[in-house]
């Protein structure tokens, strides 16, 4: 009876993660749902500001385009970078710069 029990609420375990996994643990049925008068919904939106709407418009679209120039630049500062990197003359070059940066901060730190 104990293994009977220990396998039911692993059982039952496994179905409770799988169905919260999937989202599927609350269904709603949509052919039952409340349906919103008309008159309520074109109340509301004659109320909109649409001022309001479009300020918000814009900062989000600001935010986005920012956010997409910054990638851009990212991804072409990380491509210039591999070209230097790959050539051994400038890697060199730049190795030797920041050998002799970092012997400089390290001599300013040891005095």
């Amino acid at each position: 009876m104990v293994n009977f029990e220990e396998k039911f609420n692993d059982l039952i375990q496994k179905k409770i993660i799988n169905d919260i996994s999937k989202q599927d643990l609350i269904k709603i049925n949509y052919d039952n749902r409340y349906e919103v008068p008309y008159e309520i919904l074109k109340e509301c939106y004659e109320k909109i500001d649409i001022e309001k709407v479009k300020e918000k418009i814009i900062s989000r679209l600001e935010e986005e385009m920012a956010d997409k120039i910054v990638n851009k630049m990212v991804t072409e500062f990380s491509n210039d970078i591999k070209q230097i990197m790959c050539n051994r003359e400038l890697r060199e070059d730049l190795r030797y710069y920041m050998r002799t940066k970092i012997e400089e901060i390290n001599d300013k730190v040891m005095v």
